[in-house]
């Protein structure tokens, strides 16, 4: 059983309404096993664009308890404050086999993107690990399936990284390394990254 990771990109239109909601999730939540990882923090989108204000990430046990939470009664009756309160873009991929965590003030990159040459973005994968193992970056979850939940489809590869802090994933993003390894995937790809600060 892989982990899944769940993520909800929302614009608040309602406050006080969301605030609600956001009181009534986290117990419904964690019935079936999830966990937040990131709960509406800083986050730059660094590449891309499309993204709302506000980003949540939990992960949870399985695909089928990500699932089953998303359409069971008890989510079903916070799930409507939600949608009245805000709109955007919810999905779930698979993560990797494992017990990587990402720890209380991890920072994370999300990305996302088609790829549309695959041989160069083999190349860019294997760039990347090297950089990874020398900013002691894990890779939570990368090339699972992919399912949307609400809003608008989600790209057909998604990545999530952890890095010991947000300050430790932006020098990673910024490094000589990473960056020379950056145009593989930019050539191979059309993508949107983002760093965020885990709680």
């Amino acid at each position: 059983m892989l982990p899944t990771y769940f993520f909800a990109n929302v614009d608040i239109r309602d406050p006080e309404q969301y605030a609600d909601y956001r009181r009534q999730v986290s117990q419904i939540s964690a019935q079936f096993g999830a966990s937040y990882i990131c709960r509406g923090g800083k986050f730059d989108l660094l590449e891309g664009d499309g993204m709302y204000d506000r980003l949540t990430i939990m992960k949870f046990p399985t695909w089928d308890n990500c699932r089953t939470w998303y359409h069971s009664k008890e989510y079903g009756r916070v799930k409507s404050i939600r949608q009245a309160s805000s709109r955007g873009n919810l999905f779930m991929t698979e993560g990797l086999p494992g017990d990587a965590v990402a720890t209380p003030g991890a920072g994370l990159v999300l990305a996302m993107g088609t790829v549309h040459d695959q041989e160069t973005y083999k190349e860019y994968q294997q760039a990347t690990r090297q950089t990874l193992t020398a900013s002691e970056g894990i890779v939570l979850a990368a090339g699972g399936r992919v399912a949307r939940l609400e809003g608008a489809e989600p790209q057909q590869k998604i990545v999530l990284l952890s890095f010991p802090s947000y300050q430790a994933a932006k020098d990673w993003y910024q490094s000589p390394e990473y960056r020379s390894a950056m145009k593989l995937r930019q050539a191979s790809t059309d993508s949107m990254l983002l760093i965020a600060e885990a709680i």
